[in-house]
């Protein structure tokens, strides 16, 4: 498996995260020497015009007051319509900034479809003197220190809406599509911020439901989430704000490095509270005042993975990948026990079951968040370091003792041995929908891009 340097720039200030498009838009090309769809009469012969598409992929990053959206085409035979080679860079498609020049550092950023009800006076309408229409937009959504999550258009980079009421710092933004798996069609956000977890109903603005643990005494600051691949289930994770590090977990402190798991579809209260956050009142186009839901028991919740904050989790199936500021990143199965159990449980029994480590060096600082690209077809691994490497893993090769298969260098060149090929940190990366292409940011504001695959040589 390798990964080749395409491109690399510099946006002038720190970056902490980078997220990728979950879709993308695919645009017809046409054979050379064929202009028409042509078929002749009375024959079953179609002389089909498309012959393969273009696809326009799309990533953001977010740092500092600003929230930058990058294109690039791929796919296709060459390299875009006349085969220019500048086509296959990334470029700047839109830049937010943000109006909150003195308290504002965007820390998160996740790609998400929207759905909005356009509310306009018409003498041809309802009854009630108003018409509807409704508008679909793919958005960004970017959250940060000043506990505010901006929705933002993708297209026209303007601020479509803005979800206020969180406790604290936007650390961590997830969205999901919930289509098929609630009778309606749902676009969920879910932001970890101070000791709170939220879920929002993007389309209509709507606080669905807040997590905070009911027997948690002294609260841990929520750091990363991620949501399962069905939408059934939340994982969360933290560590307490007071204590950097702490060499065992016993009684005093068993809850200082926490990670929560929290049913959503699995919930019946929850289900019926994301259902009902889609119905908006007549001549209304949100729901910003809806009655959210207090959880206040987990699933289960696992103080036995790390040692010290979590600051990034991921799901692979029903496994859980968590890394904290140690040179691992865990991959286990969560025991989930009965309902209610979870709060009587023995600290001295396990919460999970252990199943690989993957170990690399230079992860010494904290805020550095791994990357996955899990499908049928590739199951992969990638996370940076503070001396500017990064690690690339299969996991489907989790029977053996895992091995580096690839270590990328951001300077373009091919790493020496123990030798870092930059000296800034690589807070995020993430993969394209098909993994063929990984992008990552750090902490100097270079945004990289490397591919799997030769479409077209830079």
């Amino acid at each position: 498996m390798s990964f080749s340097l395409k491109q690399r720039i510099n946006e002038g200030h720190e970056l902490w995260a980078i997220a990728f498009s979950n879709d993308t838009v695919a645009v017809p090309t046409t054979p050379r020497n064929t202009n028409t769809t042509e078929m002749k009469k009375g024959s079953n012969n179609i002389t089909e015009q498309k012959e393969s598409s273009i696809r326009y992929n799309y990533f953001a990053t977010a740092g500092g007051q600003q929230a930058n959206i990058y294109e690039y085409q791929s796919g296709g035979k060459g390299a875009g319509n006349n085969g220019r080679k500048e086509d296959w860079k990334f470029k700047l498609k839109q830049s937010y900034e943000s109006t909150h020049t003195n308290v504002e550092d965007f820390f998160s950023i996740t790609f998400a479809n929207r759905r909005s009800r356009q509310i306009a006076d018409d003498d041809d309408s309802d009854d009630d003197g108003h018409e509807e229409r409704q508008q679909n937009s793919r958005v960004i959504c970017v959250g940060g220190s000043a506990k505010e999550i901006l929705i933002i258009d993708i297209e026209t980079g303007t601020l479509q809406s803005k979800l206020t009421g969180c406790i604290g710092p936007i650390l961590d933004l997830k969205a999901i599509n919930c289509e098929g798996k609630t009778e309606q069609n749902h676009n969920l956000l879910c932001s970890a911020a101070g000791n709170e977890l939220k879920l929002w109903n993007i389309d209509t603005n709507a606080c669905i439901a807040v997590f905070a643990d009911l027997y948690l005494s002294d609260p841990i600051d929520l750091i990363t989430v991620a949501w399962h691949p069905t939408g059934s289930k939340l994982v969360a994770a933290g560590g307490h704000s007071n204590n950097n590090q702490v060499e065992g977990i016993d009684e005093n402190n068993q809850n200082m490095f926490q990670i929560y798991i929290w049913n959503v579809l699995d919930s019946d209260r929850v289900h019926e509270a994301i259902i009902a956050s889609s119905h908006l009142p007549p001549g209304s186009n949100d729901r910003s005042r809806f009655n959210s839901l207090n959880e206040r028991f987990p699933a289960s919740k696992h103080n036995d993975v790390h040692t010290n904050k979590v600051d990034c989790v991921a799901w692979v199936g029903d496994l859980i990948l968590s890394k904290s500021v140690y040179d691992d990143i865990r991959l286990w199965k969560p025991l989930i026990p009965p309902s209610r159990i979870v709060n009587n449980r023995d600290t001295n029994t396990s919460s999970m079951i252990e199943v690989q480590n993957f170990i690399y060096p230079g992860n010494d600082l904290y805020f550095l968040r791994f990357a996955t690209s899990i499908s049928d077809s590739t199951s992969i691994l990638a996370v940076g370091n503070s001396l500017g490497q990064v690690f690339v893993w299969d996991l489907h090769d989790i029977e053996h003792s895992p091995k580096i298969l690839r270590t990328v260098s951001t300077s373009g060149k091919k790493p020496k041995k123990n030798k870092p090929g930059a000296t800034h940190v690589i807070r995020g990366l993430a993969f394209s929908p098909d993994g063929n292409t990984l992008v990552g940011c750090d902490s100097n504001g270079d945004v990289f891009r490397w591919d799997k695959q030769e479409v077209h040589q830079i």
